[in-house]
């Protein structure tokens, strides 16, 4: 089965940036050898995300950069390995939309993408717990189209201290982020008091009545019917 994927002018400048080199390998008498990516200096420094930050124009006169473009330009290097292949195997270097193998390139893709998308959660679940490495192989492991279904995973795992911590971690970082970016009217769809709710101020005869997420949205959204929209991709 094929999947669509895009290839970005972005991905093409970045390949066309890649220090290429040879590498051997010796056994004994038998020498291989073989073309390799500079593992360590892939755009010729060592600090690779603010290399590809400063190649695509995504930093400041004083070199800073914005937390999104630090994002992007991290799925951008994550996405390169699909787009070197399509390069390769189309015999182009024209942006657009070109079909690509679901178990090429884009399968490992979709395990790293989705450590990228938890990467914050894992974080914060390191200040409790310093020990990570479970929680990233889980979620490298996991290649589902939906980055939520690694939280499904999660809670398979046999409960102790650490797993109910990583739970409670995962699930708070999954509705924070749904809630960033969604606005009022798709919060109206978990609240507690949708069916009651005016769904704006209203007035009936006495002082004007608020909805109750005007007072912040804890202990107003059904978090627990939120979670399982997004792990079964039904969100809005």
């Amino acid at each position: 089965m094929c999947k669509k994927f895009e290839l970005k002018q972005e991905h093409i400048d970045l390949i066309s940036e890649l220090n290429f080199k040879g590498v051997v390998s010796v056994e004994g008498e038998e020498f291989e050898y073989r073309p390799a990516i500079d593992y360590k200096r892939p755009f010729g420094n060592s600090g690779v995300t603010y290399d590809v930050l400063q190649r695509l124009g995504l930093t400041d006169d004083e070199g800073n950069y914005t937390d999104a473009n630090r994002k992007k330009a991290e799925l951008l290097i994550i996405e390169l390995p699909i787009a070197l292949e399509i390069i390769v195997k189309n015999k182009t270097f024209a942006p657009g939309e070109y079909e690509i193998d679901k178990y090429s390139a884009y399968y490992t893709y979709k395990g790293y993408r989705n450590l990228h998308f938890w990467q914050d959660a894992i974080k914060k679940f390191g200040v409790t717990f310093s020990d990570t490495k479970y929680l990233v192989d889980l979620c490298m492991s996991c290649c589902d189209e939906n980055s939520y279904r690694v939280l499904r995973e999660l809670r398979k795992c046999t409960m102790n201290n650490y797993m109910e911590k990583a739970v409670e971690v995962f699930e708070q970082y999954a509705i924070d982020d749904w809630i960033s970016r969604h606005d009022a009217e798709d919060f109206c769809r978990y609240c507690i008091d949708n069916d009651e709710c005016p769904h704006g101020m209203a007035c009936y005869g006495g002082a004007p009545i608020e909805p109750a997420c005007c007072g912040g949205l804890d202990n107003v959204l059904q978090t627990d019917i939120l979670l399982e929209d997004l792990i079964n991709g039904e969100e809005i």
